[in-house]
């Protein structure tokens, strides 16, 4: 049923991407994406940028622009979910598992959030996440910019200049590169804690 329910809305997003208002349609998308809505902007920011190469980095502004607004939403909830979040916690016996993810987070604030902003980890876990564990502000919003930022600009750049037959490739190694990205962060994380 998710599966299909997630089908669904990818099929509505390419949808969107081909009508006349279709960047409200992406600022809409990013921001959702980065607090609660399961589709990553790329649906909408690829074909987009297909059919008007010449506006894929206005696109790419866009979705960083309304992620970085939604990632603000993500922040606010975790933030006033902390009196759920705690109960919930101690209810289910994982407090020492919380209390494990929030020391990381804490420390490793900027590159967690750079990290599931550039790669295909679930960002809205992180933007609430940050809320909940009460990172830094702006350090929270600096990752979050560059690391969507990046992702977006990527797909952009590679739109812009290589055209429509670049699409299958974006398609097909995108998620190999974020998860290149991922592992050297991981790599990098561990590097200093040894």
């Amino acid at each position: 049923m998710v599966v299909k329910m997630i089908a669904q809305l990818y099929e509505t997003t390419l949808r969107w991407s081909k009508n006349e208002k279709a960047p409200f349609y992406l600022a809409g998308v990013s921001f959702l994406d980065s607090s609660v809505f399961p589709l990553s902007p790329l649906f909408m920011i690829i074909p987009m940028s297909i059919t008007k190469p010449e506006k894929a980095f206005h696109y790419a502004f866009i979705a960083t622009f309304f992620s970085l607004l939604g990632a603000l939403l993500g922040y606010g909830l975790g933030f006033w979910a902390e009196g759920i979040v705690l109960p919930l916690m101690q209810l289910l016996h994982i407090e020492a598992a919380y209390q494990s993810a929030q020391a990381y987070l804490v420390e490793e604030n900027f590159w967690a959030i750079f990290i599931a902003g550039f790669t295909p980890l679930p960002f809205k876990v992180l933007t609430i996440g940050a809320g909940i564990f009460r990172l830094q502000l702006g350090s929270f919003l600096a990752a979050s910019l560059l690391g969507r930022g990046l992702r977006f600009l990527m797909v952009a750049m590679a739109l812009r200049w290589g055209g429509p037959h670049i699409e299958p490739l974006i398609k097909k190694n995108l998620p190999r590169l974020s998860w290149f990205i991922l592992g050297l962060g991981l790599l990098l994380m561990i590097y200093k804690t040894v």
